[in-house]
Parts: C-alpha cells; sequence; structure tokens
C-alpha cells in the first residue's frame, strides 16, 4: 500500500530480538559454565532494540522502497510499553552480542515477503492475534474462554 501504519500514538516502547540472536543465546547458555546460568532467568537481547513503535514504523518504511510511515493514533495511546534491561545475561555471558539490529531484522522480512508474495490482507488475517482469535471465535472453532474446542 506504500503505507507503514501505526494504529498508536507511536510512543510505546519494544524490546526487539531476532530469533537467530535468542537461538544462539540459548547455545552460548548451554555450553556457559554451570554456575553462571544454573537457575537464573535471562532477557535476551540488546538496549540498542529497545525501540519505539514509531522507530519500528520507521525502520520498515526504510526496508520498503517507496513506503511511508503514517501514524493514525486511531487506537490511541498504548499503555503497554516495555524497555528491557539485559545486564543479567551480558553479565553472566560477557562474550556475548546480538547480532541483529531492527534495521536489518526490517529488510529481512521485507525481503522475505516479497519473495513469498505475502500481502498485507495475508499477514493480518494469518498474523494478527485478533484477527485469527475473531476467526477462531466465529467459526466455532474456539468456546467464550478462547479455548481450541476439540
Amino acid at each position: 500500500s506504500g503505507e507503514v501504519l501505526v494504529m498508536s500514538d507511536g510512543t510505546p516502547w519494544r524490546p526487539l530480538v531476532h530469533a537467530a540472536d535468542i537461538a544462539r543465546a540459548f547455545t552460548a547458555a548451554l555450553t556457559a559454565p554451570r554456575e553462571a546460568v544454573h537457575d537464573r532467568a535471562f532477557n535476551i537481547g540488546s538496549e540498542v532494540n529497545n525501540v519505539t513503535v514509531a522507530e519500528i514504523a520507521e525502520q520498515v518504511a526504510e526496508a520498503v522502497d517507496g513506503s511511508k510511515v503514517v501514524i493514525t493514533g486511531e487506537t490511541g495511546a498504548d499503555p503497554r510499553s516495555y524497555r528491557v534491561d539485559f545486564a543479567r545475561f551480558r553479565e553472566a555471558l560477557p562474550g556475548f552480542d546480538c547480532e541483529w539490529t531492527v534495521k536489518r531484522g526490517a529488510l529481512e522480512l521485507a525481503d522475505a515477503y516479497r519473495a513469498f508474495g505475502l500481502t498485507r490482507e495475508d499477514f493480518e488475517r494469518r498474523f494478527t492475534r485478533l484477527a485469527v482469535l475473531r476467526s477462531a471465535s466465529e467459526s466455532g472453532a474456539v468456546d467464550d474462554t478462547l479455548r481450541w474446542r476439540r
């Protein structure tokens, strides 16, 4: 469509991490000294990838030639905003750094969408949680508590 739509005001923060970096983090944790990681929970990521929704949209627009960001604000300010601290994992595994940036991930996704011919309609219908739940509810695939029927 040439537009990267942001339905909120774009100000909420989101911590983004690429699946490849998560896989690398698992491998690093599995090969780390036991005392460094045993019985500890970690946030995996990098503070540079704590970005606002508007910044994500800008990266997407840069990855898709001829597109621009449109912040509609129609859903208002999103109270869900997350800036995550990744220091614990860095301290436990000092040699680990995320390799993927938001920009690189946006470029990868844009290339994949083009390669597979994925349209906005395909994406929204198949990968937007609310749309999937609404469709499942309307078709009777889930009950009133959103549990899948057998």
